[in-house]
């Protein structure tokens, strides 16, 4: 009782789309349960979409470019991606776009940054031939850094002691502070040092 079986299903079946299943407890025949409605049992390949990237636990940037990725098979037409976020539709990412496995998506930095997103993918021509990430993905903000002085302007006098300072957003472990001149690295200042201001 593992909540999974792999079933081989007979090619000796009859065809038919009145078939449901039943599970039921060995030990006690009045606990079981029924599938809620038919499915069909054909000889006749079914269309599918297998989403594979996003597909959960990813942490893309907004404003980033990603690929989506999916495979299908006896899929005929375009496809519709479909952002989903908290179980709910989010945004049309493309319409209608070729069912070639892959598209490129530049995410709107206007998102929400939020961990519980899912990709939908859809075949435009029967919607119910679908699928989603398995799990949720995250869009967060990107990391930025701005200095904040010197910030243009400023007289500061070989040999005097000044403060350089930054704001910063969404940065993991320490900073390198260069000094350029003509938009050529001159000298580094610091190599590494905490990223507090």
């Amino acid at each position: 009782d593992n909540g999974s079986y792999s079933w081989t299903i007979p090619d000796s079946y009859d065809e038919g789309s009145d078939y449901t299943v039943r599970i039921s407890s060995l030990s006690d025949a009045g606990v079981y349960d029924d599938s809620d409605s038919s499915f069909t049992l054909t000889s006749v390949p079914q269309p599918t979409i297998t989403v594979t990237s996003p597909n959960g636990g990813e942490d893309w940037e907004l404003g980033s470019t990603q690929d989506i990725t999916w495979a299908s098979s006896d899929v005929s037409g375009n496809v519709k991606i479909e952002l989903y976020h908290n179980g709910s539709a989010y945004q049309i990412i493309e319409g209608s776009t070729d069912n070639g496995g892959s598209y490129s998506w530049t995410i709107p930095s206007s998102y929400d940054e939020a961990d519980n997103y899912k990709i939908r993918i859809s075949s435009v021509s029967d919607a119910t031939v679908y699928d989603e990430s398995d799990a949720n993905f995250e869009l967060s903000p990107a990391p930025t850094i701005t200095v904040t002085s010197p910030n243009g302007g400023e007289g500061w006098e070989l040999g005097s002691t000044h403060d350089i300072t930054w704001t910063s957003g969404n940065i993991t472990g320490n900073v390198k502070i260069e000094l350029y001149q003509g938009g050529i690295a001159y000298q580094t200042i610091e190599g590494s040092t905490d990223d507090d201001g």
